[in-house]
């Protein structure tokens, strides 16, 4: 609770100087908590870094904003993308590619009811079928959401 309620506060839209003591506060605590709850075996470099995440949001905003969480759901989503130990790189690459032009060939399809399914399986909702190009050469992954930064840390 006093990891999820720090991470919380950290990715709000704002935040108070009093919610961000706080949350820092919440975080020291559940660190130094964290060796009796889970073991010290347990107790890795990824533990001290949350120490320095209140700090991380003073100098650069929002949590939401410098974070990769929204980027670890992909980490799954890759994995589907290759079978065996050969090739991987070239069978991740192959496998995005090809998901990438599937929607292209949705009109060329025969409106007949095997391929139309077979299709609909292939690009299911979980298929990164979008890409935006968010910078010259850089692409995001999926649904992009364009937000207006503003000051985050509330006097």
């Amino acid at each position: 609770m006093l990891l999820s309620e720090a991470i919380f506060l950290l990715s709000m839209e704002e935040i108070t100087q009093i919610q961000l003591v706080h949350a820092e506060n919440l975080i020291k605590h559940f660190c130094v908590s964290f060796p009796e709850l889970y073991g010290i075996k347990f107790q890795t470099a990824n533990i001290h870094y949350l120490l320095h995440i209140a700090q991380d949001v003073r100098n650069l905003g929002m949590l939401w904003t410098h974070s990769c969480f929204p980027f670890e759901n992909y980490n799954g989503e890759m994995l589907k993308l290759f079978h065996g130990m050969q090739n991987i790189p070239f069978q991740m690459a192959s496998a995005v590619l090809i998901i990438q032009r599937l929607p292209l060939l949705e009109n060329q399809l025969p409106k007949s009811s095997g391929q139309e399914e077979f299709y609909k399986k292939v690009t299911s909702p979980h298929a990164c079928t979008s890409e935006t190009e968010i910078g010259q050469g850089i692409f995001a992954m999926g649904g992009v959401q364009q937000k207006k930064m503003k000051r985050h840390i509330v006097s």
